[in-house]
């Protein structure tokens, strides 16, 4: 062979593996995607040895990292999934693992969307709905009783009661937020932040030595965290109060030293929203809703209005953009930034009932209506992306429209990993408060672990099993839900079964 054709010939990867500059095919290798990466191994047995002299869990973990900065879903389920992979070691790759766990979740997830897939599972809460005040969010769901001063802290995909922590009792002016791993609320000035996962508290006097202070308002939206502040003793909802936001630098914690302010706002039957740019009051009136708007960078400059005919409670926003709904089941979304607005997609129906639901998770807007029979309620989702993209035809249609059977409830929560809800029943003896859930992750209703192949119960097709011996340990729990989700299949064969 001549010294040109040899020159054709040569193996770029293998000439520097073999001069042992693994740094450098290391470089290379990082601009690879997770497929590519997959498949060096298998290129030819020189590849396969320079992979083996290059830190490849290094090369996963930051594929892990830019997915999970880009994909919001993906972000998500780091806090979502039950159970984490064991910590990276030199004989395991954990990263490529979490990567393909991660990568599988989603795509079933999506799967399941389409084909109005979902699992079914219940708890007893035991909570009295009436007095109590809940939250739902990602990984967990939280309830505060205010006389007695107990939360209560659930996993959102096990149902398993975590915590039962001690806040303080009969404060009247305490509101609490639930964000991510944290639970944040304030009571007498202070802030409190609780570590979910590690179980400690610490508390924070944001307004240093000042005295008197009160926070009666209390919000997490978009990693930031905002409180409005009044004296304790001229407290009055229809008083001027100011508005303090903080930047989060992670759930449990909080940019304290950079706050912005905005002074002297008007708080009666007042919402507040917030992201990078922008921090919307709204005041909800009896026929239409004033939005007062802000710069975030300039919050003392005066604000631009923005008014909405639109009386109904939910209020997004998201990048820049007001999420509202009208009475009629029309959604309409606003930029803010220009105050244009425009419809951009009908539910379909009547939206003025409490027990309608509009929400924006992981970079779609889920809608959840209830359809006017027993138990009824359908599920819309559209992409948020499109929604807001001014080039895209409208009306936009929801690429998912399900309908599914569902106990009425008196709190509910809608999001990407399904919906879950919390309601009273008459149980054989007596009330009872249950906490339930439609959960369209591609896991196990016994272990809760995600698995590629989960056969559904046979009689009501509302539960699925990793084996026979997680559907037998789970009877005694499932048959009730069970007959329950047969005898409706029964009586309203014409709607599709979850």
């Amino acid at each position: 062979m001549s010294e040109k054709e040899n020159e054709q010939h040569f193996d770029v990867i293998n000439g520097l593996h073999v001069r042992h500059m693994n740094n450098v095919v290391e470089e290379i290798f990082q601009y690879l995607d997770a497929e590519s990466l997959q498949n060096v191994e298998l290129t030819c047995k020189a590849w396969r040895a320079a992979a083996s002299g290059v830190n490849q869990e290094k090369l996963w973990q930051v594929l892990l990292h830019n997915k999970m900065l880009t994909s919001p879903v993906w972000e998500r389920l780091d806090h979502c999934l039950p159970s984490k992979l064991p910590q990276p070691s030199s004989n395991s790759l954990s990263s490529q693992n979490l990567f393909n766990k991660f990568e599988f979740t989603v795509k079933a997830l999506q799967k399941n969307w389409l084909e109005n897939d979902l699992n079914r599972d219940y708890v007893d809460c035991d909570v009295g709905l009436r007095r109590c005040v809940f939250q739902m969010r990602n990984k967990f769901i939280a309830l505060w009783e205010p006389i007695s001063g107990i939360f209560k802290i659930w996993n959102r995909i096990t149902l398993k009661l975590e915590e039962v922590y001690q806040g303080p009792p009969l404060q009247v002016d305490l509101d609490y937020e639930l964000y991510e791993h944290a639970l944040l609320y304030s009571s007498n000035g202070l802030i409190y932040i609780r570590n979910l996962t590690t179980k400690t508290t610490k508390i924070y006097k944001p307004f240093g030595s000042e005295n008197g202070k009160s926070i009666i308002y209390l919000r997490v939206e978009n990693g930031f965290l905002c409180a409005v502040v009044d004296q304790k003793q001229t407290f009055h909802m229809n008083y001027r109060s100011d508005v303090v936001v903080w930047k989060m630098k992670s759930p449990t914690e909080i940019d304290w030293e950079n706050p912005r302010r905005v002074s002297s706002v008007r708080m009666d039957n007042t919402r507040i929203l917030m992201d990078n740019k922008f921090i919307v009051v709204a005041h909800q009136g009896s026929s239409d809703t004033t939005c007062d708007v802000y710069l975030m960078s300039k919050p003392q400059r005066k604000p631009n209005y923005i008014k909405l005919s639109v009386t109904h409670r939910e209020l997004l926003f998201q990048d820049g953009f007001i999420l509202v709904i009208t009475d009629k089941g029309e959604i309409k979304i606003v930029d803010v930034a220009t105050s244009n607005s425009r419809i951009i997609a009908t539910v379909g129906v009547d939206f003025s009932g409490r027990s309608n639901f509009l929400r924006i998770h992981s970079g779609y807007i889920f809608a959840f209506s209830f359809v006017g029979c027993s138990h009824g309620s359908r599920i819309q989702i559209w992409d948020f992306k499109k929604a807001t993209d001014p080039t895209t035809e409208l009306p936009l249609l929801p690429f998912c429209s399900h309908k599914l059977f569902m106990e009425p409830a008196m709190v509910l929560h809608v999001d990407t990993f399904g919906v879950m809800g919390v309601n009273r029943e008459m149980g054989r003896v007596n009330w009872r408060d249950i906490i339930w859930t439609l959960n369209f992750l591609p896991i196990c209703n016994f272990c809760k672990q995600v698995k590629k192949r989960l056969p559904k119960c046979a009689s009501c097709k509302s539960a699925k099993y990793c084996s026979s011996i997680c559907q037998k340990a789970d009877w005694n729990h499932h048959r009730d839900l069970c007959r329950k989700t047969r005898d409706y299949e029964e009586k309203n064969a014409p709607f599709t079964l979850a």
